[in-house]
């Protein structure tokens, strides 16, 4: 749920901290996977206010490793493929 309304919300640090909250949680629950995920989607928010900012950016945040880890271009740890019937 945490991640659904992360999506839907265009408040930058909002989305910065219920990332951190649900990673909290993640590794509350010792879920290694799910922590990975959420820092790497951390990393890019906080890449994403320093370019919005005109600060540094590290160029190498999204990277062909990282690239898919993100929801929007890649499946989700935390969340099952569907696959319609056909």
């Amino acid at each position: 749920m945490i991640d659904l309304y992360t999506e839907s919300t265009d408040d930058h640090v909002l989305r910065f901290n219920l990332c951190q909250t649900a990673r909290l949680l993640a590794d509350m629950i010792e879920e290694a996977n799910i922590v990975a995920y959420y820092d790497r989607r951390i990393l890019y928010l906080t890449e994403l206010h320093h370019f919005i900012n005109r600060q540094a950016v590290t160029v190498t945040v999204i990277d062909a490793e990282g690239y898919p880890a993100l929801s929007a271009v890649g499946p989700r740890p935390d969340r099952p493929l569907l696959v319609g019937a056909g």
